[in-house]
């Protein structure tokens, strides 16, 4: 047990250290007038692996012009993981604006499935809408999703 724990503790200690990093290298950037998108995405990837949501979505706020499509892509998976899906489809529809050409990955989209489903508010006309066919299809047959929502997508493609 108590390598388990120095364990853990190390890694805790370790993502601590390269947040405070990532964090010092973003304002050094931005002191500087430099391009800070990958250095921003970098920091939210740590931040979502230590399940830091509010401090992901601050740091968001206060970079949102430098937001990449990978940014938006891990903090929709984490507000799916807190099941905060408000949040979640905030920044889907943010991610759509700013570049409607981009696709989330289907991990995404299931996350997103699997909490609207959670929390009772999937409807049949969203998943048509914002989700591809085929993962609904999976998650119907693996039983993880019923009712209209499975049957209008399935019926649709």
């Amino acid at each position: 047990p108590t390598s388990a724990c120095n364990v853990f503790l190390s890694t805790f200690q370790i993502l601590d250290g390269k947040v405070l990093a990532l964090e010092s290298r973003l304002a050094e950037l931005k002191a500087d007038s430099k391009p800070v998108g990958a250095t921003l995405k970098q920091l939210i990837l740590t931040l979502c692996a230590e399940e830091k949501l509010d401090r992901a979505l601050e740091l968001k706020k206060q970079h949102e012009a430098d937001m990449v499509a990978g940014s938006y892509a891990a903090l929709i998976h984490l507000c799916c993981r807190h099941d905060n899906v408000e949040e979640a489809l905030n920044l889907k529809r943010e991610l759509s604006r700013k570049d409607s050409s981009v696709s989330l990955d289907s991990s995404k989209y299931v996350a997103l499935v699997k909490v609207l489903t959670k929390q009772g508010r999937l409807e049949g006309e969203w998943c048509t809408r914002h989700c591809q066919g085929n993962i609904v299809k999976v998650l119907t047959k693996q039983g993880r999703l019923e009712g209209e929502c499975a049957l209008d997508t399935v019926r649709a493609t």
